[in-house]
């Protein structure tokens, strides 16, 4: 199903003619009609970059392994000119007479075949009898080469397209015949596939295979090594290649997680909907767009038949690994998305009003924030199942929760992506809580007891930075880990340290005392007698988000209390004095 549709959606794209490829050749060699030359014409491509490799073409191609496999007219030096770079190893001359020998092979059944008359001007110069002129000081034996023949490229022509496309087809669908199963039709089958896939993270540099087998391990049920398995024809593995590297290469179609994930994404017909910027980097006017469709249903009709498919791929050396496959419809994905966002909706640190983070930052939450390479940490199946679970609607996996919670723990506090990640999962949650009313901001009104656990941390770590400003080391930095699971364990002891606090401010600030005494009393007043003895992994969750929610609403109030000061200034009048007293100091912890 993932190559027929990676197939359907080729028309999309111009591609190179059928068994070309786009890549660098950095010479040609000019011939007249007679085959003398005319000199070496040094490509230019990439100016900018140090070793610039030369102008982008399509050339033949041929999928090489550890064997000789030579190209039509467009190589490198050591297969087209016999170059052998100095210092080579003894027996790499040997080797690279043997490459060349491949090639005029090539090319000698192309004249034969085609009777394209600039062929014999090629044969001409490469004849062995004949010198070859003096090559420029520069090239080396892994440049790419191609020859122009009276101002016509070779490899450009007609004639060389149309024999290239029949050899590669035959030559390269090698495998028994055996019905395709992308189009169908009964023939040879690819083997192996003809074009390598790029830019796969983990990968090979060069590129790897998306469907392969190269050990005995693999074959069962009387197949072999032959692909007979996963049958596909030479044009129909050609194409899904060609269109998942083009995939692969835009910016459109695709978003990337570091170098654990990459996720591919398209339509059956062409759409303007950007799914990276909305995973990636949510921009404003997006998000509003999104969240009007979830509220009036509005603008899905349309799209609603347009086919949405994402794939999403890892690398595993010179193999390709599927780690999800979605295929649903752009209305659908528009929708969840707009519920994703909603659910995903938190203000910042000081109470503002922000835009939903993106992917990576909420990824980044999952992991250590130090160390060499913290991303090992992360396992690609873990975000490729948060980004199918996001586009189809599904309940995320408790693994995120499980996760986030515990760097919360570990790193003794909250950044706002990983308390905007908590929120998600638990809005998402497989078993959400019924009448759970998780806001953007503080929610004064929710009488859970692990959300009020985690609002009274933050005003305990307020009446401690009030009374003790500058401290080193603050209740968070000790107690976080041990209230968010097992709240009757330790806040006894944290509201007696409190009292002792809320007695010296009485006596040096007392407006202080009184917002402080007034939120303390008002939110343990809420929780009754006893303090929950220990919390399940949901309740850790609200407990890290009414932590997060009640540090920002008291940001906020002491931002706005500081701004309504400095406006009064000189009025008659004393500003009331609430929790946002501006002599309060902010909480110790900055991890918020």
């Amino acid at each position: 199903m993932i190559l027929r549709r990676l197939c359907e959606a080729a028309p999309q794209f111009e591609f190179p003619p059928p068994g070309y490829q786009k890549g660098p050749v950095k010479w040609i060699v000019d011939l007249d009609a007679e085959g003398q030359c005319r000199g070496f014409v040094r490509t230019v491509g990439d100016e900018t970059k140090k070793n610039d490799r030369g102008k982008e073409m399509a050339f033949p191609f041929v999928q090489r392994t550890s064997g000789v496999a030579a190209q039509l007219l467009a190589d490198k030096a050591d297969y087209t000119l016999g170059v052998v770079d100095p210092g080579a190893k003894p027996n790499e001359p040997e080797k690279v007479k043997q490459r060349h020998a491949a090639f005029m092979k090539l090319l000698d059944d192309c004249a034969a075949q085609t009777s394209f008359s600039p062929l014999e001007a090629v044969r001409e110069f490469l004849e062995p009898e004949h010198q070859l002129p003096e090559l420029p000081s520069e090239l080396q034996q892994g440049d790419m080469v191609t020859f122009r023949v009276d101002g016509q490229l070779l490899i450009e022509q007609p004639e060389i397209r149309e024999y290239w496309a029949k050899w590669i087809a035959a030559t390269q669908a090698s495998g028994p015949e055996a019905p395709c199963l992308v189009c169908g039709k009964p023939g040879p089958v690819a083997n192996p596939h003809p074009r390598p896939i790029k830019g796969v993270p983990g990968g090979n540099p060069g590129g790897c295979a998306l469907v392969s087998v190269n050990a005995r391990a693999f074959g069962s049920y009387g197949h072999g090594m032959d692909l007979t398995q996963a049958p596909v024809c030479w044009t129909c593995a050609d194409t899904y290649a060609q269109t998942l590297n083009a995939l692969l290469a835009s910016p459109n179609h695709h978003f990337r997680l570091q170098d654990r994930l990459v996720y591919v994404f398209w339509t059956r017909e062409p759409t303007e909907f950007d799914l990276g910027t909305v995973f990636i980097d949510p921009q404003p006017e997006q998000v509003q767009k999104l969240l009007e469709t979830v509220h009036t249903g509005q603008g899905t009709v349309s799209l609603d038949r347009n086919q949405f498919y994402a794939l999403s791929l890892s690398g595993s050396r010179g193999r390709v690994i599927v780690r999800d496959w979605l295929e649903t419809t752009v209305g659908h994905v528009q929708q969840n998305l707009g519920h994703y966002l909603e659910a995903l909706d938190l203000v910042d640190p000081d109470g503002q009003t922000a835009t939903p983070p993106g992917l990576y930052a909420l990824m980044a939450g999952l992991i250590p924030g130090k160390g060499r390479d913290p991303w090992k940490e992360l396992p690609p199946n873990l975000a490729a199942q948060f980004v199918h679970a996001v586009l189809n609607g599904n309940p995320l996996p408790d693994t995120l929760l499980a996760r986030a919670v515990a760097r919360a723990r570990a790193e003794q506090g909250l950044t706002r992506p990983r308390a905007a990640l908590i929120k998600l999962c638990l809005l998402l949650s497989s078993h959400p809580e019924e009448g759970l009313a998780l806001t953007p901001d503080l929610n004064p009104e929710l009488d859970d007891a692990a959300y009020l656990c985690g609002r009274l941390l933050a005003i305990l770590e307020n009446i401690q930075s009030a009374a003790i400003p500058g401290a080193k080391a603050t209740l968070i930095d000790k107690y976080y880990g041990t209230a968010s699971t097992a709240p009757a364990a330790i806040f006894g002891l944290l509201m007696r340290q409190a009292q002792a606090h809320l007695g010296k401010l009485r006596k040096n600030k007392e407006g202080a005392h009184h917002a402080l005494q007034q939120a303390l009393e008002d939110v343990a007043g809420r929780l009754g007698q006893q303090f929950p003895r220990v919390l399940d992994l949901n309740q850790q969750g609200k407990f890290a988000l009414g932590y997060y929610q009640q540090r920002a609403a008291d940001r906020k109030a002491r931002s706005d209390a500081a701004a309504a000061k400095k406006q009064n200034a000189g009025a008659t009048g004393t500003a009331t004095k609430l929790i946002a007293d501006s002599d309060i100091p902010e909480g110790g912890n900055d991890n918020v």
